[in-house]
């Protein structure tokens, strides 16, 4: 269970927080801003 747990809140990180070269640097999130 706990590392079911934190196997999710390491995707969640990594979907949404992590910078991503193929992003520009850029985080998901900022850059799902930044071309909405």
């Amino acid at each position: 269970e706990e590392l079911v747990a934190d196997v999710e809140s390491y995707i969640q990180f990594y979907n949404t927080q992590r910078y991503q070269t193929k992003l520009n640097n850029l985080t998901p999130w900022e850059f799902r801003n930044q071309v909405a």
